[in-house]
């Protein structure tokens, strides 16, 4: 029948193939995944960069005071 379809010998070796090249795909992505930053390292960095730079700022003030 036209319709049919029947499996070479060659065709399930290619579709394991397939399969664990997915599988291998997907363990990078969860890996990758993992080491990404959460939301509290994202919080930390940038209530780090604003104390920083106001404390930066407050330090040139009173050296500008100081100076003058």
């Amino acid at each position: 029948m036209p319709g049919d379809h029947h499996l070479t010998s060659y065709e399930p070796y290619q579709a394991r193939q397939d399969l664990g090249i997915m599988a291998d795909n997907l363990e990078i992505v969860l890996a990758r995944l993992a080491r990404m930053p959460t939301k509290a390292d994202l919080m930390r960095g940038v209530l780090a960069a604003i104390f920083g730079s106001a404390a930066l700022v407050i330090l040139l003030e009173v050296l500008w005071r100081i100076c003058l």
